[in-house]
């Protein structure tokens, strides 16, 4: 029976560790919450919470169907068409961390080739040739629209249709940094291309040091199954 016990014991507190998950980073990577804002007389249903970009009515930018969408048709306007939103978060150690989300490119053949799904990290856009310092955009992830056209022509890949899980590890110092969902830029004026960002996190990939509640408990349980052993060599 004690020997039951301590097993059970070891086996509750690693079954614990093993199911823990590091915490997201990220608040509302699932574009569940947002709210409404009006600019130029028009509204706006759709401008994504704890997410920067976005503070009026955009033409081509806001929350459908539950994720965030970067359509690019109809024509260019500064003031009302935006290709990329972004969140600050704080890495608390420095180490490896995993960028994980889902995207759809819908309509790609109609889209300027090298614009599609794209996310950056810190910096989003390179300076100006001769400029000093040059600031490097730091992109880590892209899928152009040329890229899923090719796949769709070559590969047999199912048009319109959403990519799940995907995912990118990142080697982060400790403190702020900023992600960045981006469309890459403008499109023609008729095209109905578009981008879709949803379920966006990021975690610590970096072990799981054991809680202290879990960490007495595996003792306890090591600790009981040495007693046992000790037991039987005296007998």
């Amino acid at each position: 029976m004690k020997k039951l016990l301590a097993a059970t014991l070891v086996l509750s507190a690693l079954s614990f560790e093993a199911g823990a998950v590091a915490p997201d980073l990220l608040t509302n990577g699932d574009f569940s919450s947002f709210h409404t804002a009006s600019q130029g007389g028009k509204t706006n249903f759709g401008i994504p919470d704890s997410w920067v970009g976005i503070t009026g009515q955009i033409d081509n930018a806001t929350v459908y169907n539950g994720a965030m969408l970067f359509a690019t048709s109809g024509p260019r306007n500064p003031n009302y068409d935006r290709f990329y939103i972004y969140q600050s978060f704080v890495a608390p150690t420095a180490g490896s961390y995993l960028l994980t989300f889902d995207y759809l490119l819908r309509n790609v053949s109609s889209g300027t080739g090298y614009n599609g799904a794209k996310i950056y990290l810190d910096n989003m856009y390179g300076s100006a040739p001769g400029v000093t310092p040059v600031v490097v955009p730091n992109t880590v992830f892209s899928r152009t629209y040329s890229d899923e056209y090719q796949a769709i022509l070559r590969s047999g890949l199912t048009p319109n249709v959403w990519h799940l899980g995907q995912s990118v590890n990142l080697t982060l110092s400790a403190g702020t940094h900023t992600l960045y969902l981006s469309s890459g830029g403008m499109d023609m004026s008729f095209s109905s291309a578009a981008v879709m960002f949803d379920n966006v996190s990021v975690r610590a990939l970096t072990p799981a040091v054991p809680e202290p509640a879990s960490a007495a408990l595996m003792l306890a349980g090591l600790g009981l199954l040495g007693g046992i052993a000790g037991q039987r060599r005296v007998r």
